[in-house]
């Protein structure tokens, strides 16, 4: 029989030793390319261009810092554009909208002269070379997470039956006398005193020629005038626009121990009303006025009752938020790995923060 023809392999089919030689390496993207992808939420992904846009028009000189600083930078925005991401998608899983008309009324009513600049925002936005459809879309998703964190807490009524509250913020009356009663001493006072002040200054009153011991004999005498008259019931304060140049000398009440001697002396021992007689220093003579002194007191329950409310209605929300995002975080697909842990130390840590101010 003959004998078996042995197989050999095709020479297309063989394997060239030197494959992959000659073949170029896939550059990796600059840091800074727009296009690079920073990190991933669930089936989005964000983007360098994403993380500037976001952080604003602040960082045109990015390229200048060292590789290690701008990677620092767009860690900060890309970690904060992960929670974003992360409202917006629950957002949408609710059912809250945002409309044209909210966008058009929150235009009406930013669109006014910027304080200092005399210019509109539309003129802002061009002058920084923002598009307008630009800013209506953060701003857009910026109301769309309000309304999120709004609804979930509780502080606006649901947009439908399926976008219904899932925590409490309402505070209750107990806790507000609750929380005064356990922090008494955060409500207490030092005792203060509110003092007016007329200083003559002798260089004002020197006259060509004379020693600078006569121009303070003058102010001296000048200021023991304003005395008489002060105590004679004249209105201290028109004889300070009349005879007081420069700044208030204590334009606050000041607590004890943080004034000069002879200031202390006169705040802590005079009557309220009382007129300090002439006090030298070195550049003329002060005329004093007690107006008010308060002495050390805890501020009563009625004066911090709405603070005290406010404050605590303010950490509830903190609390609740910090729990939301924790839930989202944790039900979601984040890469990098170490992007979602560092975002659960963050809020894990506020929420301890926040529990410890409620307790």
């Amino acid at each position: 029989s003959p004998e078996p023809v042995p197989v050999v392999a095709s020479e297309a089919l063989r394997p060239d030793p030197r494959f992959g030689e000659n073949l170029e390496k896939v550059p990796e993207p600059e840091i800074l390319d727009p296009n690079r992808v920073v990190a991933r939420v669930n089936d989005e992904i964000i983007t360098v261009r994403s993380v500037l846009a976001f952080m604003g028009h602040g960082l045109e000189n990015l390229g200048e810092q060292d590789e290690e600083t701008i990677r620092r930078i767009l860690d900060t925005g890309a970690l904060q554009l992960v929670i974003e991401r992360l409202e917006v998608e629950a957002a949408r899983k609710l059912g809250i909208e945002v409309t044209k008309e909210d966008l058009v009324r929150l235009k009406r009513n930013l669109d006014r002269k910027i304080p200092g600049r005399g210019i509109t925002m539309e003129e802002d936005l061009r002058e920084r070379g923002v598009p307008l459809w630009q800013w209506e879309e953060e701003q857009r998703l910026a109301l769309l997470r309000q309304r999120f964190l709004y609804t979930v807490t509780g502080r606006i009524a649901p947009a439908n039956r399926d976008s219904r509250a899932v925590t409490d913020i309402y505070v209750r009356p107990s806790e507000v006398r609750g929380y005064y009663e356990r922090h008494r001493d955060r409500f207490r006072e030092e005792a203060s005193a509110r003092v007016s002040a007329i200083f003559i200054r002798a260089v004002d009153l020197a006259r060509d020629g004379e020693s600078n011991y006569a121009a303070l004999d003058r102010a001296k005498a000048l200021a023991e005038e304003i005395v008489a008259r002060a105590r004679g019931g004249e209105s201290f304060e028109a004889l300070r626009r009349r005879h007081h140049k420069g700044r208030e000398l204590f334009p606050e009440p000041f607590a004890r121990g943080t004034q000069r001697d002879f200031v202390e002396e006169f705040a802590w021992n005079a009557p309220v009303g009382g007129i300090s007689d002439p006090i030298r220093t070195r550049s003329g003579y002060l005329v004093l006025k007690l107006e008010e002194r308060r002495p050390d007191r805890v501020r009563p329950f009625s004066e911090v009752r709405d603070r005290i409310r406010e404050f605590l209605q303010a950490r509830k929300f903190d609390v609740a938020r910090m729990k939301i995002e924790l839930d989202l975080l944790n039900g979601a697909v984040v890469s990098p790995r170490s992007y979602r842990e560092q975002l659960r130390e963050h809020f894990e840590r506020a929420l301890r923060e926040a529990m410890r101010d409620l307790s």
